[in-house]
């Protein structure tokens, strides 16, 4: 449901004719992991660095960063995709 999406501060877009059925299927994908979401992370910070991380943002800096609020996040080693 939406309630759950944004209590677990997902943002949910939909494309133009997509159905109800298109988007379960979509959401099926992402929990079984079957779609390797995770090479869309690009870094992951603590929630101390987040400053930096903003900046990469502003500067288009990777597609998407995971912010940590429990303590340290380090990058992953080159060429490993984050491990969600």
């Amino acid at each position: 449901s939406a309630s759950v999406a944004r209590r677990k501060g997902l943002t949910l877009k939909l494309a133009r004719r997509s159905t109800t059925d298109s988007f379960a299927r979509a959401v099926e994908l992402a929990a079984s992991r079957g779609l390797g979401l995770e090479r869309l992370v690009s870094r992951r910070v603590a929630l101390q660095d987040v400053l930096p991380a903003i900046a990469g943002f502003v500067a288009r800096d990777g597609m998407k960063v995971v912010v940590e609020p429990g303590g340290s996040a380090p990058d992953p080693p080159p060429g490993r995709p984050a491990s969600l």
